[in-house]
């Protein structure tokens, strides 16, 4: 059938910040580092977006629907007509012969095609206030340091409120592209905090001391809607001499489940990718499951070994915000060295290995993961959310679904290494030379969802989710010349990643097509120029994928793309739309 395009209006974002000064009775110099208090507002508006060119549902149902008229007297007698316009249910339907040597008609796709209107809006109101304590104006300060123990203390409030508002169309289901309905959403909460950090030098200038410090933080956070969180941190830096430094620290860091998260509306839509009942039976087995495996996922005796497999590999699951979600945790330690050589000036290298360790994680364990340990493990916190229509499927309308809704379930682990390095050399007639160079290696990424335990790290899938490159690095070399004209090249890498299917885990395995198996490293080239003219005046322009690098094309069914790319490939993390020429103007007031 026709194409659907989708054109929307602008999306505006508009801010308001107001900041408010508060000083003590410290000393006139110290009173602007002293206190601070301010406030923000911040309200981001979605203008409404239309939807063009989508298919109706119901519409295309009547079309399609055609019949010869019979009527006598009829204009249209011995031609095809809608059943509804004979029955009267539907007088202006146009039939739709998607088949025909003639092509579909300009008259029928103006029937069938229908637009959505949506529109939304994002609130942010944020108080805050702090004070800041500098030891050294006091003699505050350890007596093997020549810098003073530093100390920021203050709170914060911020409400977040969110809404959505969507026509009929979306409500119905009846836009054939959105893959489900589209609910509205109206929600709000607030977090009240207070917080503090502390630095404190301990030695400096000493043998094999130039630098021993140690920092250290704490806030407490109050929800409205996930109650209260602590978070905090601890790193201590060492540096034996000025061309060294060493450091380590701890965080623990929450994340508060935000407004989409809490408050978006249940509904049915394409979840999963795979259904291991569905399909004929081959000696007493569907998918290697036994006819007792299957009914605990919902299947009747008498329909095992007949139930439709979706072809599209897409079936359906409950999803929607959860308003009792608990903040997710996150534990990460670090270690690392920064290296400035005195004999090479310009030059800065930093290497430090990571550990994160996510806990309570927020989102949906998965219509997979959810089916899958109900057949291997007979749990019933699996087996009640798979909900079968009459017939036995889990796609054919919306009577068959899994529910699938945002929980906190599960653990995300990740290691690996970040590098950094630079250079700059500066000339009178040259201008200044530049090279950074920016580098992770990820060696792990684990996932734990309620049993299905999996490394992702070079993966991506339904599961896994985006492409989870190993090693992924930014290389950019740059030159500015003295009348202010900027120069650079960007090179971009991203390592080779497979299918999840191809691993040998068993959460994780099963059938693929080879052209899904692996995609490719990437390489995108990047130009960009800047020209500073009267102080005033800054131009920009440039080309990303200089080369015109097409994406990774995969299959367009959910197994390989799951919920996280769009059509057959990722474009966010793939360039999708080729070579891309961008200009601009800075104008300082």
């Amino acid at each position: 059938m026709a194409g659907r395009n989708r054109c929307r209006h602008a999306i505006i974002d508009h801010a308001l910040i107001l900041p408010l000064g508060l000083y003590t009775g410290l000393p006139p110099d110290a009173q602007s580092e002293a206190a601070e208090c301010g406030a923000l507002y911040d309200y981001f508006v979605v203008r409404p977006q239309v939807y063009r060119n989508e298919f109706s549902v119901s519409r295309t149902t009547c079309a399609l629907d055609a019949i010869t008229d019979t009527r006598p007297g009829s204009a249209t007698n011995g031609q095809a007509v809608c059943r509804s316009v004979v029955d009267g249910t539907d007088p202006n339907c146009v039939p739709l012969n998607n088949f025909g040597s003639a092509g579909i008609t300009p008259a029928a796709l103006n029937y069938v095609q229908t637009p959505g209107f949506q529109s939304g809006e994002n609130k942010e109101t944020v108080l805050n206030g702090s004070f800041t304590f500098k030891g050294a104006e006091y003699g505050v300060q350890s007596p093997f340091a020549s810098e003073g123990i530093a100390l920021n203390i203050g709170g914060e409030y911020r409400k977040e409120s969110l809404s959505l508002e969507v026509d009929n169309a979306f409500l119905s289901c009846d836009l054939a592209g959105q893959g489900g309905a589209t609910l509205p959403i109206r929600g709000s909460y607030n977090v009240k905090e207070a917080f503090g950090e502390i630095q404190v030098p301990l030695v400096s200038d000493r043998p094999f001391f130039n630098e021993l410090t140690v920092n250290g933080g704490y806030r407490y956070s109050s929800y409205s809607t996930a109650g209260s969180a602590h978070s905090y941190k601890g790193e201590i830096v060492w540096a034996p001499i000025s061309d060294i430094r060493f450091r380590g620290g701890y965080n623990r860091a929450v994340r508060a489940p935000n407004t989409q998260e809490l408050f978006a509306q249940q509904s049915v839509q394409l979840d999963g990718a795979t259904d291991p009942c569905a399909g004929a039976a081959v000696n007493g087995l569907v998918n290697g499951n036994t006819a007792a495996q299957c009914a605990l996922t919902g299947v009747p005796a008498n329909r095992f070994g007949l139930i439709a497999a979706n072809p599209s590999e897409q079936y359906n699951g409950l999803l929607g915000g959860n308003p009792n979600l608990r903040p997710e945790k996150a534990d990460t330690f670090t270690a690392g060295v920064i290296l400035r050589p005195s004999f090479l000036p310009g030059f800065n290298l930093s290497v430090d290995g990571f550990r994160i360790k996510l806990k309570d994680r927020i989102g949906v364990i998965g219509a997979d993961t959810i089916i899958a340990q109900c057949l291997q493990t007979a749990d019933q916190q699996f087996c009640g959310s798979i909900n079968r229509d009459a017939s036995g499927t889990l796609w054919q309308g919306n009577a068959g679904f899994i529910v699938d809704t945002n929980v906190n379930a599960g653990t995300l682990t990740t290691q690996g290494i970040e590098t950094s390095a630079g250079y700059t050399y500066r000339s009178d007639s040259i201008g200044t030379i530049g090279l950074s160079f920016n580098g992770t290696y990820v060696d792990k990424f684990t996932s734990d969802k309620v049993g299905a335990k999996f490394d992702c790290a070079g993966l991506y899938g339904a599961q896994c989710g985006y492409p989870m490159s190993k090693w992924r690095h930014q290389a950019r070399l740059s030159l500015t010349t003295p009348n202010g004209i900027g120069l650079s090249g960007n090179w971009r890498y991203l390592s080779a990643t497979k299918f999840e299917r191809t691993s040998s885990d068993s959460d994780l395995a099963g059938p693929f097509f080879v052209n899904d198996a692996r995609v490719k490293a990437q390489n995108y080239f990047d130009l960009a120029a800047t020209v500073r003219v009267a102080d005033k005046f800054t131009y920009r322009m440039g080309v990303n994928n200089i080369l015109d690098k097409t994406p990774p094309i995969l299959s367009a069914t959910a197994s390989p793309i799951g919920s996280f790319g769009n059509g057959n490939t990722y474009p966010g993390i793939y360039e999708a739309i080729g070579r891309y020429l961008f200009v601009g103007l800075t104008i300082d007031m």
